[in-house]
């Protein structure tokens, strides 16, 4: 199913039909600031394992939580004062900070070194599904390993429409990736270049 959203005000009706599909084992295509990408509650180990199948591999080495505002990262991820400082520095856009893992992320969401990537997008849409279900997403880009990611939903319908319950239209979007920063140990690392800028950075 095509859901089509306006993403300067999304729909409050569709934007709840979408956090009830997501509170029952639900897959979603939604999106974010960089890209169109598959989407479960991190609390869904069957939607997971059905994203890891339309993936065609085992993503948890890159797992991303979208997580609403800082407060529920803190839930999420070890936040020191630096690591909130530094967070509201960057947040929302269009960054992954790979951050300790607390006792609330499911073992299953998680790599062995128990390290998550926190994600905020700056985006109406994402925003407003994530604040809706009251629970971070799992979430990773769309696109089969080691090929292109997809930059239009009709296109995303084709290829993945029979694995996926709702794909949420936003038009077009010309994909990026995000820049990725290791905190974990309260001073930051660039681990890939993206979208997000660099001199945004305070430290």
């Amino acid at each position: 199913m095509i859901l089509t959203i306006n993403d300067r005000n999304p729909d409050a009706h569709k934007i709840h039909k979408i956090a009830d599909i997501l509170r029952n084992d639900g897959v979603i295509v939604y999106p974010t600031d960089t890209s169109y990408g598959f989407a479960c509650s991190i609390f869904s180990k069957k939607a997971q394992q059905r994203i890891f199948r339309l993936k065609q591999t085992d993503e948890r080495k890159f797992l991303s939580l979208v997580c609403y505002d800082l407060s529920q990262v803190a839930e999420y991820a070890m936040m020191s004062n630096w690591a909130y400082r530094f967070l509201k520095s960057l947040l929302p856009g269009p960054y992954t900070i790979v951050m300790n893992a607390t006792s609330k992320v499911p073992n299953y969401m998680h790599n062995k070194r128990k390290q998550i990537g926190v994600r905020m997008p700056d985006h109406p849409i994402a925003r407003a599904i994530v604040h809706t279900l009251g629970d971070p997403l799992y979430s990773v880009s769309v696109k089969v390993a080691g090929g292109e990611t997809y930059c239009d939903p009709w296109q995303i319908s084709d290829d993945f429409g029979h694995g996926v319950d709702v794909i949420v239209d936003a038009g077009y979007l010309e994909p990026e990736v995000t820049t990725i920063l290791d905190i974990t140990d309260d001073t930051f690392q660039v681990l890939r270049e993206g979208k997000g800028s660099l001199q945004s950075i305070q430290v």
